[in-house]
């Protein structure tokens, strides 16, 4: 058996500790030890280094952290979520206003099944400024993106399409 103060016990046994106790008794042990755990950006640097490294080289790691990563997407959609949303800087919250004001469809055609978040529902925004203009379906986001968020390559596919139908 492992010892309990090892990573391997811990993950052993985390089903069986007491969460809540253990979240605060790491906050007092933080606030008591906070030499231990500031590195400089060098120490910082190095350590990712080696992180990094051990996922390049190591398959059998490699393929443990996708596995962990995808337990924990898997248990935890809503966080995934929001992990996601906080790259396009907005909130869950705000994402949820947004399908709200948009009666759960697509902005552009209307699309509304939200069983395949592969197809539904994405959130559109300007690659220059990073600014939220939407939500939208995987066709409509994708053709966008196809025409360089450019609405004068749009409108000539309009008239394109108007004129070869």
């Amino acid at each position: 058996m492992a010892s309990p103060r090892s990573l391997r016990w811990y993950h052993e046994n985390k089903d069986r500790i007491d969460k809540e106790k253990r979240k605060l008794y790491l906050q007092e042990y933080y606030q008591k030890n906070p030499q231990k755990f500031k590195l400089t950006p060098e120490q910082k640097a190095a350590k990712n280094e080696a992180r990094r490294r051990k996922y390049a080289e190591d398959e059998d790691h490699r393929k443990a952290v996708k596995a962990t990563v995808k337990n924990w997407q898997q248990k935890n959609p809503q966080a995934r979520k929001r992990q996601r949303l906080r790259k396009l800087k907005i909130t869950l919250e705000e994402f949820q206003s947004s399908m709200s004001s948009q009666n759960s469809a697509c902005k552009i055609c209307g699309y509304s099944d939200m069983t395949n978040p592969r197809v539904f529902p994405f959130v559109d925004h300007c690659h220059k400024t990073g600014r939220v203009r939407g939500i939208l379906c995987s066709t409509c986001n994708f053709g966008i993106s196809q025409f360089k968020d450019s609405p004068e390559l749009l409108q000539s596919a309009i008239l394109y399409l108007q004129a070869n139908g």
